[in-house]
């Protein structure tokens, strides 16, 4: 065979390239460096989704406390109806509680029941602005009373944490929320 310009030289590289392959060490796991980015990485996404989640917790702890006030309006209403006799919530300091009244006029009486209690959280502030008051008012043993006609009070119920705040204001022909505003900063 006669001398073919390149060949030499290309076979001398292709066999140092495959000597390098072969004469490399195979690594198992992962550099130093490599960890730190990866976890640098994850504490940047924690990082910005924290603040975001922490205003979705506020608004889920007082809404809560809010559904589970309409629940009971819409159970007082239907029961009250059902049985032709008054039922009330009862708000004071630790949260409100659904109670079957035995006198039309809502005064106390001696043989009251209370069906269930909803406790609110001790940092849920609430307050309640009856129809015909302009200030919101601390619940200190309130009653607000489902008549056997199906009517009720017109109310309006402030829950606040911190900053949060949610109003509703129920409908006094069906106790359902009739309005609803909210800042959740």
């Amino acid at each position: 065979m006669g001398y073919v310009p390149g060949v030499s030289t290309m076979n001398r590289h292709t066999a140092n390239h495959a000597a390098w392959f072969m004469n490399r060490r195979v690594r198992h796991g992962f550099t130093l460096l490599e960890i730190c980015l990866v976890l640098f990485i994850i504490a940047l996404v924690l990082g910005a989704t924290i603040p975001l989640s922490s205003g979705y917790l506020t608004e889920e702890k007082l809404r809560r406390p809010a559904r589970q006030l309409q629940a009971c309006a819409k159970t007082a209403r239907h029961l009250a109806i059902l049985e032709r006799c008054p039922y009330a919530i009862r708000f004071d300091a630790e949260g409100f509680s659904l109670h079957a009244r035995a006198s039309a006029d809502g005064a106390p009486s001696t043989n009251e029941v209370a069906l269930v209690h909803y406790p609110t959280s001790a940092d849920i502030q609430v307050r309640l602005q009856r129809w015909d008051e302009d200030e919101w008012k601390k619940p200190r043993d309130q009653i607000w009373m489902f008549q056997p006609s199906g009517l009720c009070e017109p109310l309006r119920v402030q829950l606040s944490r911190g900053r949060a705040w949610l109003e509703i204001s129920f409908h006094p022909l069906t106790a359902s929320v009739q309005d609803e505003s909210y800042s959740f900063p």
